[in-house]
């Protein structure tokens, strides 16, 4: 879904507003995968490289450090992460949203079994962090040597790594560093 728009204003947690993206002489609001490589062409730009320059001189980057994360849910829907994101079924009116913070991600689909306020999930000095916000329902990772869900403490953080999955009440969402190797395209 890309939603239009007669003025270029941008959208709090959506990355690209674009004029003519989408039908001409109209402004085309993406989000997503729809949007990331628009966005890594105008951060090669504002640095005066190109994105594959930019890619080789973060090749030694360990997974997450970048901040670039996705999310990829249980129905198919992917959130890809530009940094810190509040996961929940109505996180809009969090402070930590609210200031900026943090981004809302409201995922798809049928959330009853998720808080309103669940879980962060930030990346932080190379590692991906994930921490229950006191859910009601938890927030689990899966331990695939144990074969069963590791339920995390309210409150503590949590390191995870690319390839985690993870249950936020009864929604599961496999977690993944986005490569550092992209070619700019959609």
């Amino acid at each position: 879904i890309i939603g239009l728009s007669d003025q270029e204003t941008l959208v709090p947690g959506v990355c690209g507003v674009v004029p003519g993206s989408v039908i001409p002489g109209r402004v085309g609001i993406e989000a997503g995968m729809s949007a990331v490589g628009d966005v890594f062409a105008a951060i090669a730009a504002r640095a005066n490289s190109t994105v594959a320059a930019l890619s080789e001189t973060t090749a030694h980057y360990r997974a997450g450090q970048t901040g670039l994360l996705r999310l990829t849910w249980d129905n198919g829907e992917v959130n890809e992460l530009s940094g810190a994101a509040l996961v929940g079924r109505d996180v809009a009116l969090d402070e930590a949203v609210l200031s900026g913070e943090l981004a809302a991600l409201v995922p798809g689909g049928q959330n009853d079994s998720m808080s309103r306020v669940h879980a962060e999930v930030r990346p932080s000095m190379g590692d991906i962090v994930v921490v229950d916000r006191g859910s009601t329902n938890g927030t689990f990772v899966w331990d695939d040597a144990a074969k069963a869900w590791q339920r995390l403490s309210p409150g503590e953080p949590h390191v995870v790594h690319p390839g985690a999955v993870l249950a936020f009440g009864e929604r599961t969402a496999t977690l993944e560093a986005i490569s550092n190797s992209v070619n700019g395209d959609h």
